[in-house]
């Protein structure tokens, strides 16, 4: 961090090296009375080891380093009263209950709803309409009721039961015995479409600039979309007629279009709002599949046995691609122009990578080449990249200086190799993908 500072980075104020636990909890107290004294609002510290070997050693987990954790402050807390009690319906038909409060500072935010999550938590708190409540923002970031002030009642609060209709479409709703949340059963429900969209359109998915959320629910309401392809067969003309948008913003928006259509796979992925399934899975997916077809063909058991995907989220993706409406609908944005494969797999798409199907582990020092960029080359050659060993790993390039990612592997038994060894690996997909068997 002082490098950096030097360098000219901006980085976070009074960072402390210390030598023990004891001095790093009196510090993650003292922070806990001072962050009040700071000009921009934190919700914790990180605790570091401050040691590069150390930190190789200690290696990764799926999301995070085992170098580094967040001691998180306790939320602030205040008092306000529940005006109201809604439902909104979400993208994958999920009915989800929210309160209306009067309006409160918590934190230098004005907060005017909160979550309530799904019903057994209202039923738990006993969250009636017109209670006096305690808010706060979970990880200062989302307000929540936290409990309700019993003691403040008189009578006058309404009780809240989740409607047994859809408050979007009418349609019933349902709630698995074993599960917490209770979803619309219409397919076709306009809410839920409108939530699709929007999420869609978003950054991180498809990012479709000017496609905001009020436009996609415009162009929802008049019929001009009836599913997330349907974006890209839009009536140019019939849109430009519309109130509020002029020639040259219906242009650009056509573009934007027109350019989403190049994102990659894994945004594709995000895009379409598979359950369980963020921007780390979709990216592992993409790796380990290449395209869509590939994975609309995988089975179950394939599936699982990507790294860092388990047997909920498998089940999930396989549910999806299974479905003939989803396949309907995918193969229309394919059919629309949409990139169904993944950008590294376009240049050996006619011919499998000699590694498509291993799951491989880089760890210590390289000297031919930096390990992003070994990384980089094994994915190209079809292989899917991991951040820890498991089971599931088909081998472990080591490098020099090598911490406990090695070990691990000789534990499990799994095949270690050299640089060298890997670098005939590559020539090797090389070879493989310029040959003109592979033609």
């Amino acid at each position: 961090l002082g490098l950096l500072n030097e360098l000219g980075f901006q980085t976070a104020p009074k960072a402390e090296l210390v030598n023990s636990i004891d001095e790093v909890w009196v510090r993650c107290e003292q922070w806990l009375d001072r962050r009040h004294q700071l000009s921009f609002e934190i919700d914790g510290v990180v605790i570091k080891v401050d040691d590069f070997r150390h930190q190789e050693e200690l290696g990764y987990v799926a999301r995070e380093p085992r170098w580094a954790t967040a001691f998180k402050f306790p939320a602030v807390q205040q008092t306000t009263r529940v005006l109201n009690i809604t439902v909104n319906v979400g993208r994958t038909g999920t009915l989800n209950p929210l309160a209306f409060l009067e309006p409160v500072n918590i934190g230098g935010v004005l907060v005017g709803r909160a979550t309530l999550h799904n019903e057994d938590e209202i039923a738990r708190k006993d969250i009636r309409i017109g209670d006096w409540v305690v808010v706060q923002r979970a990880g200062d970031v989302i307000p929540q009721i936290v409990s309700v002030i019993a003691e403040r009642r008189d009578g006058s609060e309404v009780p809240f039961t989740m409607p047994e209709l859809c408050p979007a479409c009418g349609a019933p709703t349902h709630r698995e015995p074993d599960a917490a949340m209770r979803y619309c059963t219409n397919a076709s429900c306009p809410a839920q479409l409108k939530e699709h969209v929007s999420h869609f359109v978003g950054r991180g998915a498809m990012d479709i600039a000017g496609l905001g959320h009020k436009l996609t629910d415009r162009f929802v309401d008049l019929g001009f979309i009836r599913d997330v392809a349907d974006i890209y067969s839009l009536d140019w003309d019939e849109i430009a007629k519309l109130d509020r948008l002029g020639e040259k913003s219906v242009d650009n928006l056509r573009k934007a279009v027109e350019a989403s259509k190049r994102r990659p796979l894994a945004r594709l992925l995000v895009a379409l709002g598979l359950r369980h399934v963020g921007e780390r899975s979709a990216a592992l997916l993409a790796e380990r599949f290449g395209s869509i077809a590939a994975l609309e063909r995988a089975t179950l058991d394939a599936i699982n046995d990507v790294p860092s995907i388990g047997p909920i989220l498998a089940q999930s993706i396989y549910d999806f691609v299974q479905e003939p409406r989803n396949r309907e609908l995918l193969a229309k944005l394919a059919a629309a122009g949409v990139r169904t494969v993944d950008e590294r797999h376009e240049s050996t798409a006619r011919g499998a990578g000699v590694l498509s199907g291993q799951s491989v582990v880089v760890t210590g020092r390289l000297t031919s080449m930096t390990r992003p960029q070994a990384e980089e080359r094994l994915r190209r050659a079809g292989a899917a990249v991991a951040g820890a060993v498991s089971k599931k790993t088909s081998f472990v390039v080591v490098g020099e200086d090598a911490g406990s990612k090695a070990a691990r592997a000789a534990e499990l038994e799994i095949t270690i190799i050299s640089e060298a060894e890997l670098l005939t690996l590559l020539e090797q997909a090389v070879e493989t993908a310029t040959s003109p068997a592979a033609e």
